[in-house]
């Protein structure tokens, strides 16, 4: 009994923090187990969505069972099962997160590895910049990622409704809105979303939705 509970909580703590800098290339999600794994595995990388990353069965990759937007971004070395290597390289890195990999046997989990990732200097830059004096607006990210996926309000200056609409959202995070003058801060605020496969927001339910508006007033 206490040797199963020994066991038990091995597993439970074989898990990893990883940080890298934000814009590196790729990452290598590492994970060496035992060497000869048999060819009837099925390895499966996971995200803290439970989004699969990466899936591996019968001596090769399962692409189509990955989700899209990891599509064309991971890969697995070529003989994994002959040195146990089930490391995974993510190119590039996007988000901070947990990632998780189990391996499967006639359906039972053999073992499994927690990789918790942090990205370094994620999330500075801005999403929309709003500049009063020439009435200009411009939308930009670092990766392109937000590109034609934000509005806001064509009169925000006279309602002070700074508003950010995001249209699909797909991953959880902090979102800041700052309102700079003279490259002082005049005021912030912050917003914590969370993307499940209902989307919860304060007390708004919203089903099915394809985009979500995240509040940011003006206060007078």
């Amino acid at each position: 009994m206490f040797l199963l509970f020994l066991t038990f909580s091995i597993q439970l703590c074989n898990c990893w923090i990883l940080s890298v800098e934000s814009g590196v290339e790729s990452v290598q999600l590492s994970f060496i187990t035992t060497a000869d794994l048999p060819r009837d595995i099925r390895v499966e990388w996971k995200d803290w969505k439970n989004w699969k990353v990466h899936v591996y069965q019968d001596g090769s990759d399962r692409p189509e069972e990955q989700h899209r937007f990891y599509r064309n971004r991971t890969e697995m070395k070529k003989d994994l099962l002959r040195p146990g290597d089930l490391s995974l390289t993510l190119k590039p890195p996007r988000y901070r997160g947990t990632y998780t990999c189990r391996v499967y046997r006639e359906g039972r989990v053999l073992r499994g590895k927690v990789v918790k990732l942090n990205i370094t200097g994620q999330f500075k830059f801005s999403i929309f910049v709003i500049s009063s004096g020439s009435n200009m607006r411009r939308c930009f990210s670092s990766d392109g990622y937000y590109r034609n996926r934000t509005e806001m309000k064509k009169d925000l200056l006279r309602t002070g409704d700074l508003s950010l609409t995001l249209k699909h959202p797909t991953v959880r995070g902090t979102f800041t809105c700052r309102v700079y003058r003279e490259r002082r801060v005049l005021m912030e605020k912050q917003v914590e979303l969370w993307v499940t496969g209902l989307f919860f927001f304060g007390c708004v339910f919203v089903s099915g939705c394809l985009s979500l508006t995240v509040f940011c007033l003006l206060c007078r």
